[in-house]
């Protein structure tokens, strides 16, 4: 099984992070900024593959001043709104509501502010269509998946998402249905549709 492939810019992402973070921060924000969902036990053997390390052994160098010297008595030693605190996502990390394309399907990733549910952090990044047909319509339903009626992976228009069944987006595929001239695909999904749902009921019986 081959390794998965990281860009040049998430390998220097954990790089720059790893000086200041330590593995379980660094995967929370990778995860954050890149939307995934590794763990630290992935992070920490990828940058260990690749040779990243922190500059940090917890050591004080002889010779050294400490950065709080004599600063007894001045409040300067203990935490501050400027500390940083476990769970806290980094700087550059992006604002809710920025988006990116997913490099494994193309699709537009957005980043929303919803609970991650593998890591639970308190932002995601999710397909931007998913993200938009669900404002307008709800969840979508188990089992489901949202399409573009016109096949332009660019059109967030509400009326242009739709949801089908996985059964449905199969016989879509099979079809060529992203290839189809725009104004047969009405036609297409509607008969599909009810195509799957006659074999269905055919089944049941």
């Amino acid at each position: 099984m081959t390794e998965r492939r990281y860009t040049p810019g998430q390998i220097e992402f954990l790089k720059f992070w790893y000086l200041f973070m330590n593995i379980r921060q660094l995967t929370q924000a990778f995860n954050n900024e890149y939307g995934m969902d590794k763990t630290p036990t992935q992070i920490k053997a990828l940058i260990s593959r690749k040779g990243i390390v922190s500059g940090r052994d917890g050591k004080f160098k002889k010779g050294n001043s400490p950065w709080n010297a004599d600063t007894k008595g001045q409040g300067l030693t203990g935490p501050n709104k400027g500390s940083f605190k476990k769970g806290n996502i980094p700087a550059n990390c992006r604002p809710v509501g920025s988006e990116r394309v997913d490099s494994k399907d193309g699709y537009i990733l957005v980043k929303v502010a919803e609970q991650n549910p593998y890591t639970g952090a308190k932002t995601r990044f999710k397909h931007k269509h998913v993200h938009i047909y669900e404002q307008h319509n709800g969840p979508v339903p188990a089992g489901m998946v949202v399409i573009f009626k016109d096949g332009d992976r660019r059109n967030f228009d509400p009326g242009n998402l739709e949801a089908v069944t996985r059964s449905e987006l199969a016989r879509l595929n099979q079809a060529g249905y992203s290839r189809m001239p725009v104004e047969l695909k009405p036609a297409v999904l509607a008969m599909t549709k009810l195509k799957v749902k006659v074999f269905e009921r055919v089944k049941e019986r």
